[in-house]
């Protein structure tokens, strides 16, 4: 998956949902382990959120 970035307008404030695949690797090692997808949002010009981790 790639990383996205969906933006919306609802009324003024714009919303943005960011996709991440998130993934440990260790120094050394090419090996990708225990990875994630994680959903962050964000309400106008407020902080980005954690919304869902997969």
């Amino acid at each position: 998956m790639k990383n996205d970035i969906f933006v919306s307008v609802a009324g003024e404030d714009p919303i943005s949902k960011c996709n991440l695949e998130i993934f440990y690797q260790q120094a050394g090692n090419t090996t990708k382990a225990a990875f994630y997808l994680v959903s962050l949002v964000k309400f106008g010009g407020e902080e980005w959120k954690v919304f869902q981790v997969k």
